[in-house]
């Protein structure tokens, strides 16, 4: 996949963190979600300037093909836009819902349905209140959200448990059940 845009940030920082060999340390993980800030920040003022226009369909490519590190890569990246990318068209909501359905119900990651749960509420807050279609959908998924909430209480990770548990998001979405 090349690029139009600045350099092929993503697929470096995928190649470089999500080799299946290498042990899942504490370290590989600091060092991803650093290069994935990286191109986070990039990317807001490369997205502002519509100088990047495929890399929201090459993050989606990425979350929807890629093995659990390209997922986490991804879906940090991709949440890390929302709040830059304020005006989302119907197609758009429709794709990144359908998205993030699949994401919070990530087989391997945590770390993909934990920071789902961040996207869902920071794309909630942008949705209009007179759409109840895409509200609807969001809503939908409240049961997956929570049940990913259970899973870190379980676990007695609270550190996922904080980011998930995004107060302002999750209350927009409940004023609307």
């Amino acid at each position: 996949f090349r690029s139009s845009g600045p350099p092929d940030l993503v697929p470096v920082a995928c190649m470089l963190t999500t080799h299946t060999s290498a042990p899942r340390t504490l370290s590989r993980v600091l060092v991803r979600n650093a290069i994935a800030r990286g191109i986070s920040s990039v990317a807001q003022e490369e997205t502002i300037k519509d100088n990047w226009p495929d890399l929201l369909p090459f993050l989606e490519q990425c979350i929807a093909e890629g093995n659990a590190g390209q997922r986490e890569v991804g879906i940090y990246v991709l949440y890390s836009l929302l709040d830059v990318i304020v005006d989302y068209s119907p197609e758009q909501l429709e794709r990144l819902i359908g998205l993030f359905c699949r994401t919070l119900a990530d087989p391997e990651s945590k770390e993909v349905r934990i920071t789902t749960l961040q996207a869902f509420s920071t794309l909630a807050e942008s949705v209009e209140s007179e759409d109840k279609a895409h509200l609807r959908q969001i809503q939908e998924q409240v049961p997956n959200m929570i049940a990913s909430l259970q899973q870190c209480i379980a676990e007695g990770d609270e550190s996922s448990l904080a980011k998930g548990f995004d107060w302002s998001g999750l209350a927009f979405m409940a004023a609307f059940l």
